[in-house]
């Protein structure tokens, strides 16, 4: 085909075609050209997809990984826990133990201690009584002797202090004469304990003491607890040379 046969297609062409439809080379461009478009994001999605897909599987790793740790540090520290209460629980144990073995001892040492604080309590005759031990002897002697044997036995002649201590002793005493630690040897009247101080409560009968000298002309410069007479009131002054009972009192037994 020659050019004029060419220009006289085209001018056929033009004028056969219908202005109104549209022209099927630009329809086939733009065909193409959409579903390049259509490809392209269907490729940049795929794209999104898969770095979405790493980021959580990545963010997942991670998070196992650490849960990981966290379980295992909490099991471990758990397993020490459980460890040391066990160790704990032993050794209470074992404390308490020891502490009823300590016990059982120290009772046993007690129980030792007062068989033999009651033996040697029997065998001297020593009585105790509130923060002091009494003596009561079966033999009488003077005043002054009972002081030198009161002192030999590692006490005195009792210093009556409360009226507890006066009705203890009374009772003690019996239906005896008894000596107790008080004259006015030293000072006519003036009436002291051996430890040269005045009685802080005194317990004397009625009218007494009167210093009678009905049966030595010395007087009586020594007291003693009259039996069968008021618990309160039974002391009672005598000669000294005479033979009564006695009251020996020291801290320890």
């Amino acid at each position: 085909m020659n050019t004029e046969d060419c220009t006289q297609f085209k001018t056929y062409y033009n004028t056969s075609r219908d202005p109104h439809q549209p022209n099927p080379v630009l329809q086939n461009t733009e065909d193409a050209s959409s579903a390049t478009s259509k490809i392209r994001c269907q490729r940049q999605a795929c794209v999104c997809l898969t770095v979405l897909c790493c980021l959580l599987l990545g963010g997942y790793a991670i998070f196992s990984v650490f849960f990981y740790q966290i379980t295992e540090e909490k099991d471990t520290r758990h397993a020490a826990i459980l460890l040391n209460l066990s160790s704990v629980e032993t050794d209470f144990a074992d404390l308490k133990d020891n502490y009823t073995a300590v016990l059982s001892a120290l009772l046993m040492l007690q129980k030792n201690y007062s068989d033999l604080l009651n033996k040697t309590r029997k065998v001297e005759g020593w009585q105790p009584f509130m923060s002091s031990c009494y003596f009561l002897s079966s033999d009488e002697m003077t005043w002054e002797e009972s002081s030198t044997n009161c002192s030999r036995m590692g006490g005195h002649l009792v210093m009556i202090e409360t009226q507890t201590e006066q009705e203890f002793l009374t009772k003690s005493s019996g239906s005896s004469h008894t000596w107790i630690g008080l004259s006015d040897l030293a000072v006519e009247g003036d009436w002291r304990w051996i430890n040269g101080l005045h009685p802080t409560q005194r317990f004397w009968f009625s009218h007494e003491p009167d210093d009678w000298k009905g049966e030595d002309r010395k007087g009586e410069d020594c007291a003693h607890l009259k039996p069968l007479t008021h618990p309160l009131n039974n002391w009672h002054d005598a000669p000294c040379t005479k033979k009564y009972h006695r009251i020996c009192e020291r801290k320890r037994c």
